[in-house]
């Protein structure tokens, strides 16, 4: 019997007294019965042990009648609870999470509980995702009951366990380079049994500054309300559970209307430069604030699950799954250095059904699987209208002369849409040798994914204008458009084949090895264009297909001791993996194949640069230009085809890893464990440009002799604004984008964790990480991140990882001061976000705005204006700053050279379930401290003099903006941004604050464990 869900199961031995029990969802916990007629009945108490899930118990019963006694489990302190067997990561149960301050049904922030793990928190147009050993989050993989899961988002009371994998060498996982979150959810019992949640956060459980505005302070009203019921519809034969979450959120649209002074400040703009722009868009007949607009961001969402169990008999177990979920969205997108005018709405929906089937034939188990799912999101502007962009220079109130760019008009990135569908099977079969030390296993995985979406960016174009000035005399500097912009198609599936045998010659040794066959394939491919063919050698009716065998080997070994708690654990192992292929790629990829009707990049500088009549395309969005003034006047201003297509051997990143730890016990209640991991990336992903011309047209003295790949005599004087379209090997072409197969990265990380685990008082994990992680970038965006160049963008360099994050400190404490209270605690600390000072402008000429800023000397520069911008940044910058920059004088700054502060944050969670009253602790209620160092901020430096304790340092990453070009010189001019570098805590424009929420949990039905 499982102790978890009060499942039963039975069984008859062989002739010589074998037997298989097969729980296909039970837990870790049992109690075996053992009965023979004749002899005393005996019974024996099983538990999982870290790292397997074949369980050996042997029993001899007796024929002399003894009088059974009462048999207690307790759980012994699992010192390995977060390292299973040769791998890393770590379990959580609901009891767990629930006295936890986190969100259970967001498994991608569960993922921050386990250690070396980076969370990045959801915004209204992205989910929470997390990064593992310094790969992207499109690396990692999110499973439900075994099978991908995409969203991440399920309803909370569903969730039975939730483990968050880290590193392993079971050939079974696959299709990531990160990490894996592996959740299963909760079934029906015997027991009638279920839970139901309500959380609740407002503004007025928070403690804000009155002098910032509520859009920019955090002020979020959230309402969550959660529950789930399950039991015995038919009893021991058929089961169901249901559960569902609604989600209502809400807060002030944070925008520059609604900034006050301080925060304008942070912004980096003027609170007279904001006046000025405004009375310029007034001017242009759009209104700051549209009518109808919401001035409040709502994000409210419902997702719902039902499963079903039938237990055919004692070796055939039937389950099917649905789920459901639904997003809507007012007053999304807005951007902190824009108007509300950008705003959109968005709304999404989606399903799917899982058919699972578990059998017991004899020594053999399989385990088959299947599940269809579809997803919907679709987001629209409240207008369509051209983006407009102005470059504003403002004296700060620190004295500081701030440069950066505001927004008004449409939103590039909107409408979009993106429909798409999954179907994923799998079937494992397992073989139980009769003395259970191998179990061999044989499985197959096969996954198709379908999407239809409308993706591009810029369908109405964006005006650049070079000063508020330029705005005012609505002189634009640069206008560009992505024309013929259409729904794309793509498709892709995904197959595994693995074999692999987890054997355990020995209580104190367990050995995984195997090997894993996967493939891929893409269909969808759009028609062929003989002219890109011609000049580049690539086809574009072909996607390219990709084959690889990996063997995997970890291993388990426990010295002294027991089986169940040894002196000394030692673990490791060796393998290769492959992550996943992005399949918006290919739909990019068939919307720029260059043919006649397909997706083309309109660039109008200078001269060519349409005259904007922004009342006009308000009530008519077919007045918006799609060809520069003039028509299309020669090189420089033209619409050209972009072109999309593939290496010959492009494929999944890959990468080989490799790790060794020990855990040592200290005492009974105490463990101490050291985990090494290396891994070295290969087959990643990089983007280069086939028709850029690499030879420089010159060189920029000043800069290094920065090269330049377009003539001097193309480029505008009066804004320094570049064409690509002036850079071109093939004129006839814009970009022609190849995504390659050809970069790689190092990574090591060292974790050392400090555990204590105790029934009552003090209870606690705490763990350090010391990552060095590097890999190499090309100056393409696409790729992953907002890529940057010194020079050629074709050229791979390495740096520092993007998602690095040297050092981490991770606590989890907790303690139970009776059986009714408890107080736990989650903290982070992380060393800074790296990142690169930039320019805005393209100095290069290669189309893209991916140019490293040169950090000039002002001892030796010739232009007084820069010198003395430089010297008054370097003067009036955070050390931090003043020391990424000093290093560098003299040249082009390097591609994550910079480091943003330490930040450090922690949550407080009081929980208490009274035992009065009939509750029986059925009722636990929560208050939890949100952020609890920025109240400790405010407690002890008072509201008007806070330090930034708990808060997130948003970086200025623009050193230089180009304001001009001397085409005597050759040489850009440029304006020092002073903001940049801004990164102290309590200078964030946005703040997040101490708040308190509260929360109500009920248990009904049985009282199970």
């Amino acid at each position: 019997m499982s102790l978890q869900t009060g499942l039963r199961r039975q069984a008859v031995t062989s002739a010589d007294g074998r037997y298989t029990i097969v729980f296909p969802d039970g837990g870790g916990e049992y109690r075996m019965i053992i009965l023979r007629i004749g002899y005393t009945p005996d019974q024996v108490a099983v538990r999982r042990r870290p790292g397997t899930d074949r369980l050996v118990a042997n029993v001899v019963l007796t024929r002399a009648p003894v009088t059974l006694t009462t048999v207690v489990v307790h759980p012994g302190a699992d010192t390995a609870g977060r390292r299973g067997l040769s791998g890393t990561g770590r379990t959580l149960s609901p009891a767990q999470v629930n006295r936890l301050p986190v969100d259970p049904g967001d498994l991608a922030s569960m993922a921050g509980l386990a250690p070396g793990v980076l969370v990045t928190a959801a915004t209204d147009s992205t989910s929470t995702s997390f990064s593992v050993a310094g790969q992207p989050p499109s690396q990692n993989t999110i499973t439900v009951d075994g099978l991908a899961e995409g969203t991440g988002q399920i309803p909370r009371d569903a969730i039975r366990t939730t483990r968050v994998i880290t590193n392993t060498y079971d050939v079974a996982r696959g299709q990531f380079l990160g990490g894996q979150i592996a959740s299963t959810t909760r079934r029906g019992t015997d027991r009638v049994t279920g839970s139901f949640t309500v959380t609740a956060r407002d503004p007025s459980l928070a403690a804000t500054n009155s002098g910032v505005s509520p859009a920019f302070n955090g002020a979020q009203v959230s309402r969550q309300i959660s529950g789930g019921l399950g039991g015995p519809i038919i009893p021991k034969r058929l089961y169901g559970f249901g559960a569902f979450q609604v989600d209502l959120r809400s807060q002030p649209v944070a925008s520059l209307l609604s900034a006050d002074p301080t925060t304008l400040g942070r912004l980096g703009v003027g609170v007279d430069s904001l006046a000025r722009f405004l009375g310029a868009i007034s001017g242009d007949g759009l209104p700051l604030s549209p009518a109808g607009f919401p001035g409040m961001r709502h994000m409210n969402g419902g997702s719902a699950l039902v499963r079903f169990d039938l237990q055919l008999n004692d070796a055939n177990d039937l389950v099917i799954r649905g789920d459901w979920h639904d997003r809507q969205q007012t007053g999304a997108r807005v951007e902190w250095h824009g108007l509300p005018q950008s705003e959109g709405q968005g709304s999404g929906r989606g399903a799917g059904v899982m058919v699972a089937l578990t059998s017991q034939m004899g020594n053999f188990v399989n385990d088959a699987r299947v599940y269809r799912a579809a997803d919907y999101f679709d987001q629209s502007g409240y207008w369509i209208l051209p983006r407009g962009l102005v470059n504003t220079t403002s004296v700060l109130p620190t004295g500081q002369l701030g440069v950066t760019s505001l927004f008004f008009g449409g939103n590039s990135s909107l409408p979009r849409w993106d429909h798409s569908s999954m179907f994923e099977a799998s079937d494992e079969i397992s073989w139980i040798s009769p003395n259970a030390t191998h179990r061999v296993k044989l499985g197959v995985l096969l996954d198709e994914q379908s999407a239809s979406a409308n993706a591009s960016s810029n369908k109405y174009g964006v005006f650049s204008y070079a000063s508020i000035g330029d705005l005012a005399a609505n002189r634009p500097s640069s206008f560009t458009r992505t024309l013929a912009t259409r729904p794309q198609a793509s498709a892709g599936s995904n197959g595994a084949v693995y074999l692999g045998d987890a054997w355990r010659p020995s209580d104190m040794l367990a050995v995984t090895y195997g090997v894993r066959a996967e493939w891929a394939a893409y269909g969808l491919a759009p028609a062929y264009n003989p002219a890109v063919d011609s000049a580049f050698g690539r086809r574009t009716d072909r996607y390219p297909s990709e084959f690889m065998v990996s063997p995997r080997v970890g291993f388990s070994y426990s010295a002294g001791g027991d089986a169940d708690r040894p002196a000394l654990r030692l673990r490791g192992g060796v393998g290769e993996f492959r992550g996943n292929s992005r399949s918006w790629l290919f739909a990019l990829a068939a919307g720029q194949n260059g043919l006649a009707g397909a997706e083309q990049q309109l660039t109008c500088i200078g001269t060519g640069v349409p005259v904007p009549d922004w009342s006009a395309y308000l009530s008519d969005p077919g007045a918006i230009p799609t060809v520069c003034a003039g028509g299309s006047p020669g090189l420089v201003s033209s619409a050209l085809p972009r072109v999309t297509v593939f290496a010959p051997h492009y494929g999944a990143p890959r990468a080989w890893r490799a790790s060794l730890g020990v855990t040592k016990p200290l005492g009974r209640n105490y463990s101490l464990a050291v985990d090494a991991l290396y891994a070295y990336g290969f087959h990643e992903q990089g983007v280069t440009d086939l028709n850029l011309n690499t030879a420089p047209q010159f060189r920029l003295a000043d800069e290094g002799n920065r090269p330049v790949y377009v003539p001097a005599s193309t480029i505008d004087p009066a804004t320094g604004a570049t064409s690509s379209n002036a850079s071109r090997l093939v004129p006839t072409f814009s970009n022609v984008l190849q995504i390659n197969s050809a970069l790689h990265s190092d990574t090591r990380q060292l974790i050392v964790s400090f555990e204590k685990q105790a029934s009552t008082g003090l209870s606690y994990n705490l763990s350090y990480t010391l990552t060095r992680s590097f890999d190499q970038s090309q100056g393409f965006e696409g790729a992953e991140y907002d890529e940057s160049t010194a020079g050629n963008p074709n050229h791979a360099e390495w740096s520092w990882n993007d998602d690095a994050r040297e050092h981490q400190v991770l606590a989890i404490v907790s303690y139970q001061f009776d059986p009714a209270l408890q107080l736990t605690f989650v903290g982070h600390a992380l060393s800074g976000r790296r990142f690169t000072p930039r320019v805005r402008g393209d100095i290069n000429g290669d189309g893209i705005q991916n140019d490293r800023a040169f950090v000039f000397n002002p001892a030796t520069t010739t232009d007084t204006a820069l010198a003395s911008g430089m010297r008054q940044l370097l003067a009036g910058s955070s050390p931090r700053t003043r020391a990424c920059l000093m290093k560098q004088l003299g040249t082009i700054a390097g591609r994550n050279s910079c480091t943003s502060p330490w930040r450090t944050t922690f949550d407080l969670q009081l929980n208490y379930s009274p035992a009065a009253f009939g509750l029986k602790r059925r009722l636990v209620l929560s208050v939890t401290a949100v952020n609890t160092l920025a109240g400790l901020d405010a407690a002890l430096h008072g509201m008007n003099h806070l330090r930034g304790w708990g808060q997130y340092a948003r970086t200025d990453e623009h050193l230089l903006f180009v304001t001009g070009f001397d085409p005597q010189t050759q040489q850009f001019r440029y304006q020092v941004n002073q903001h940049f570098g801004s990164s102290s805590l309590n200078q964030s424009p946005f703040q997040t604050p101490f708040l308190l929420q509260v929360q109500a949990r009920f248990a009904v039905g049985e009282l199970g464990r």
